[in-house]
């Protein structure tokens, strides 16, 4: 995918279907700060691609203890755990902490499919002082560690306090799990293709880009949406970017679980015990009892 770094290089360069291995540094002649970027540009195209040749985009487990990917507590109300795994997102390896999935209240009535999925995407991280945009990190000093923004900070060690300023920016691959309420299986097995799973990335909130799947271009297990101004790839001046913050414009989208949801009221087995209720809860939690909200599972 084609990067952008944005106005503060001289151009950005594109490793597209160029199939480079080397640049080649000229005596007498100054290198330039595109061709600079280009180096790590290549190596990072060359390595995803030996990555994705090999296997399709997806989460890394084991199927033979899927039972302990995920973790459940009779006591839990609106959340469950999910055990840190690793992800390989077009070429590359996403390294996902354990998490907790936050659910919405359950429905008031019959019921619902939560579905849950990882978004990753490709950040430009500015140093404090610099005037770019910081809100992609966790602090003005510190990103976030493997790029989990629902996690801790490490220090950005950005300004070399030898020189006092901004050199270089940098690229981190950020992560966050999603959540979209009322996805129809039957229809949208994956899930990912419902009309309802909008993308975000760094935006503040979700936006109107949907995304589509690779399995024309070779990773049936990837996602993609094109944040700009019209949802096709970056090509100015006939569209613009979403956010200063992506290196590439796009947003990335790996499946990861569904969850049918029971109705907040008590189950009840047939009408002659009172109204149905088939889709009920067998047990409740108080509310506010341990998790986001009360109700029945």
């Amino acid at each position: 995918m084609a990067d952008d770094f944005k106005t503060t290089v001289s151009r950005t360069l594109t490793t597209d279907n160029r199939q480079y291995s080397n640049l080649i540094w000229q005596a007498g002649k100054p290198p330039l700060d595109s061709e600079l970027n280009l180096v790590g540009q290549i190596a990072t195209d060359n390595l995803a691609k030996v990555v994705s040749t090999n296997a399709h985009s997806g989460i890394l487990l084991d199927p033979r203890s899927s039972m302990r990917d995920f973790t459940f507590n009779p006591l839990w109300s609106n959340f469950l755990k999910v055990k840190g795994f690793k992800a390989l997102v077009n070429g590359l390896v996403v390294n996902v902490a354990e998490s907790q999935i936050n659910l919405p209240p359950p429905p008031a009535t019959d019921f619902r499919v939560d579905f849950v999925f990882l978004e990753v995407w490709k950040g430009v991280i500015s140093a404090q002082g610099s005037g770019g945009d910081l809100t992609n990190k966790n602090t003005d000093t510190t990103v976030y560690e493997n790029g989990n923004i629902a996690g801790s900070g490490l220090a950005d060690e950005m300004v070399d306090s030898n020189v006092g300023f901004e050199t270089t920016k940098r690229v981190q691959v950020q992560y966050r799990f999603r959540v979209v309420s009322g996805i129809d299986l039957k229809s949208q097995i994956e899930g990912m293709s419902s009309p309802l799973v909008f993308a975000q990335g760094p935006l503040a909130g979700v936006s109107a880009r949907t995304f589509s799947n690779q399995h024309s271009n070779g990773d049936a297990g990837l996602w993609l949406s094109h944040m700009t101004s019209d949802g096709l790839p970056l090509d100015p001046p006939n569209n613009t970017a979403l956010s200063v913050l992506l290196s590439e414009n796009i947003v990335y989208g790996i499946p990861v679980c569904s969850i049918s949801r029971r109705n907040k009221n008590a189950y009840v087995a047939f009408a002659g015990a009172g109204v149905a209720n088939q889709n009920g809860g067998f047990k409740c939690a108080p509310s506010g009892g341990g998790g986001p909200g009360g109700g029945c599972r």
